[in-house]
């Protein structure tokens, strides 16, 4: 029977003070480890190694000693006079083993006792198993490793063209920032795990000996795909500017690559881009969240996908840093932790791929009915008009012949509503080009001129309530830059309806203005019940589209008037104050 056993001691010795790389001093004294594990933290400092081998059996005995990390840094082995350079710190084609994982073949005679020591510096952390076994099984399990890094790269591979498929079928650069995004993990990963050593990109150092870089493209990718695809812009400005800090703070180790003092202050780095992205993760999540509550279509794939690599970064870490027991799934944490969520996000994009593909059907089929319907509407507004042109002109002869008072006024009240239709008549020719471009063309306006007409309009219903208007706005504040059909039909035609709808028998409505800046203020007050909390909150929204429309969809008038204030260029702001108060702000002066 072959016995080989093996005791591991452990030695730190300060690199700045005592390290000379022309000359190897061995420490005198090395503390025992019955685990035969290795722990290195981000340091300067030389790790020094000794490990005593044991052949108790009567043959002799060849073995290979290795280390199960890939981000052990420079390691070199002193065994029977002999230097082995090895480690991720140095190109593979340098390597003594010419392998990603550190190793060295021992070899011992009948009841041989021998002393192997190793030294290993750089700025890594790292938590390694020692392994002492035969060269084949050494070999099986490399290429295990490898073939579950194949399965890994091939998957995301894949998930990565299907993607880019995506982005070119639907033209969203949604899935461009998905691919960038997936890209820049996995070369974190493989990196991570050893894999771009396979190729000497450089003469003197590895890509394993600057994760930091790695890993912060990844974590500054991962913030901008994030944010980009949870619509951010639109749902999460209270936490676009936290956004911006945590993505400069992420991109600065890539930024300071140039610097000369960055790379004796690279074990600084890795410890600042650990916490970075912890950081950034926790963020995407609070993100997640309130997308979600917002009612963002695809946030809870998000979340769940983000919950993953939490999760994932949590195990890896808590494993480098000692504090949970190493097995696979800690060791591979961020592997396993990244692959789940690119197929959950993967899963959450060909959700939103059918979601499109639907609203564009839709879009489809509503701009075909809305095609016939403008043909339609034209039509009848042409017949309509010519109908009105009739009575306006009727009206007006007839204001000529009568001689009744009251007569008169209703033949006058007759002639401006009739008026105003023809006025809206011709709007309506112009109402596609206004509702997609949401501009119209602003003119000098009266608004006294405006209300004038308006309570023209509304003058029986201000009879029949007995309702007083008191209006006050002085000659310096009548004049605004508006579109007068729309200003006065569905802004300010709309807000007086309302006023008068709302305010009880005996009421007042007070009209008045303020000037501030290049604005002048209308302030409409009645004396109602004043607002609910639904139409406070549509109201004073910035962004029409962040509101749920479902929950207003029989609120019309409300729309109307905020959609059109929009395309007046002006502003408005609505609240309580013993009744409704509606205070628009519109342009005084370009």
């Amino acid at each position: 029977m072959v016995n080989v056993t093996s005791s591991l001691g452990v030695a730190y010795v300060n690199r700045q003070k005592k390290f000379n790389p022309f000359k190897n001093e061995f420490p005198t004294y090395f503390l025992n480890s019955n685990y035969k594990v290795l722990k290195s933290d981000y340091t300067n400092d030389i790790l020094w190694g000794r490990i005593q081998f044991k052949n108790s059996s009567k043959k002799d005995v060849s073995k290979v000693l290795f280390l199960n990390s890939f981000t052990t840094g420079f390691i070199t082995f002193y065994y029977k006079n002999g230097q082995y350079k090895t480690g991720s710190g140095i190109p593979i084609d340098q390597r003594s083993d010419k392998s990603i994982l550190p190793s060295v073949e021992v070899h011992l005679a009948p009841g041989e006792y021998q002393s192997l020591y190793f030294k290993q510096y750089g700025h890594n952390k790292f938590t390694s198993k020692f392994f002492v076994t035969d060269k084949h099984e050494f070999e099986i399990y490399k290429v295990d490793k490898m073939n579950s890094y194949r399965y890994y790269v091939g998957a995301i591979g894949v998930l990565i063209i299907y993607n880019l498929m995506l982005s070119i079928f639907f033209k969203s650069k949604k899935y461009i920032w998905f691919c960038l995004f997936m890209t820049s993990v996995l070369i974190a990963v493989i990196n991570l795990n050893g894999l771009l050593d396979y190729y000497s990109w450089f003469d003197k150092t590895t890509f394993t000996n600057n994760l930091t870089l790695t890993s912060s493209l990844a974590v500054s990718m991962a913030l901008l795909f994030g944010f980009s695809f949870l619509d951010g812009d639109k749902l999460l400005k209270n936490l676009a500017p936290i956004k911006k800090i945590l993505l400069v703070a992420s991109l600065l180790p890539l930024g300071l690559i140039i610097v000369p003092a960055y790379h004796p202050l690279k074990h600084y780095f890795s410890n600042y881009i650990d916490i970075m992205i912890m950081l950034d993760l926790f963020f995407l999540m609070i993100c997640s969240y309130y997308a979600m509550r917002k009612g963002a279509d695809l946030a809870k794939f998000y979340l769940l996908s983000w919950f993953f690599v939490f999760l994932g970064a949590c195990l890896y870490f808590l494993d480098a840093y000692g504090l949970i027991g190493r097995n696979f799934f800690t060791e591979n944490g961020f592997l396993f932790g990244s692959l789940f969520e690119m197929i959950i996000l993967s899963i959450a994009l060909t959700y939103q791929a059918v979601i499109i593909d639907k609203r564009i059907i839709e879009k489809k089929i509503r701009n075909e009915g809305e095609a016939k319907y403008e043909e339609l509407l034209r039509t009848i507004s042409h017949d309509i008009s010519n109908s009105l042109q009739v009575i306006v002109v009727g009206t007006r002869r007839l204001k000529k012949i009568v001689h009744d008072e009251k007569v008169y006024d209703v033949t006058e009240k007759m002639e401006v509503s009739a008026s105003n239709i023809v006025d809206i008549l011709k709007q309506i020719k112009e109402r596609k080009k206004t509702i997609i471009s949401k501009k119209i063309k602003l003119e000098k306006v009266n608004l006294n001129t405006i209300l004038n007409e308006l309570i023209i309009i509304y003058e029986d219903n201000l009879i029949e309530k007995n309702i007083l208007i008191k209006i006050n706005i002085p000659v310096s504040h009548q004049s605004i830059y508006a579109e007068s059909v729309s200003l006065k039909n569905n802004v300010l035609g709309n807000i007086l309806s309302n006023s008068i709808k709302f305010t009880p028998a005996n009421g007042t409505i007070s009209i008045s203005s303020k000037k501030e800046g290049k604005y002048i203020t209308l302030i409409i007050k009645d004396s109602g019940k004043g607002f609910d909390q639904r139409a406070l909150e549509f109201f004073n929204e910035t962004e029409l589209a962040q509101m749920d429309q479902a929950k207003l969809s029989k609120d019309v008038g409300l729309k109307v008037i905020k959609n059109y204030i929009e395309m007046n260029q002006a502003k408005i702001q609505v609240y309580n104050n013993s009744g409704a108060v509606y205070e628009i702000s519109f342009l005084a002066d370009f």
